[in-house]
């Protein structure tokens, strides 16, 4: 059941990927026994929390429950207050967390406080068992939150496609794509989950991409991510999809 539950939290988060900057995605799910009797996400900064909504869902029920968070409750005032204390305030008997929250302004300091008001606190661990599966969804769910915690930068990925003879377009610029439908979908997918695309000046010149998420109506079909330029030397294009660039570095 707590796995169970505690997946449920991370796949709730997951509807706001991509949405919550400079905040992480969380979900919450508060129960008693199996039985779900609120739940809530983070759907961006300065909205309430992922927990703030599930115990508004559940109501008095709270007392006594189970709370699954995908990641430790804050412990700091920020835009809202801490969640922590709305936990306690809700009287829960019990809190399941996914991932602790490597922010110094919480890092373990939620947890303690449950443990230290009676509140019986279980942290997810990572071994290789079916727990550890879901406690790495929980930490892969936020890894550009944390990567940014931690190393004080953003975090990035690099996307490219590539023939099995090693090419990545036709010499006469005739290919459009290298890859299928399937594959470009995740893209998409991807450029949901970030805030910027970046792109360097002959792909701007020559593909005139449009760095935007297009998705048929799946979520985050709407975002739009900043576009980026990478380039030495740049000329602006007379005409472009491209809104204005956010930078150009």
């Amino acid at each position: 059941t707590d796995l169970s539950l505690l997946a449920r939290a991370v796949d709730i988060a997951g509807l706001a990927r991509g949405q919550t900057r400079p905040n992480p995605p969380v979900g919450c799910v508060v129960a008693k026994g199996e039985d779900v009797i609120g739940e809530g996400f983070h759907p961006r900064a300065g909205m309430p929390h992922a927990e703030v909504y599930a115990l508004r869902a559940a109501g008095s029920a709270a007392a006594g429950a189970t709370a699954y968070v995908s990641l430790e409750p804050c412990f700091h005032y920020g835009r809202t207050p801490p969640c922590v204390d709305a936990l306690l305030a809700a009287r829960v008997a019990r809190v399941v967390v996914g991932a602790v929250d490597p922010d110094p302004r919480t890092a373990g300091r939620s947890v303690q406080k449950l443990r230290d008001a009676g509140v019986e606190v279980h942290v997810a661990g990572a071994g290789g068992d079916a727990e550890g599966a879901v406690a790495r969804m929980c930490v892969e769910l936020t890894e550009g939150f944390f990567y940014r915690v931690r190393a004080g930068r953003p975090f990035g990925l690099l996307k490219f496609a590539m023939t099995l003879d090693g090419k990545i377009a036709a010499e006469s610029g005739s290919s459009r794509w290298v890859t299928g439908a399937p594959a470009r979908e995740h893209v998409h997918r991807l450029r949901a989950a970030l805030d910027a695309i970046i792109v360097g000046g002959n792909t701007l010149r020559r593909d005139d991409p449009e760095l935007t998420v297009r998705l048929g109506g799946v979520g985050g079909a709407q975002k739009k991510p900043s576009g980026m330029l990478l380039a030495d030397n740049f000329a602006p294009m007379e005409e472009s999809r491209l809104p204005p660039l956010r930078g150009v570095v």
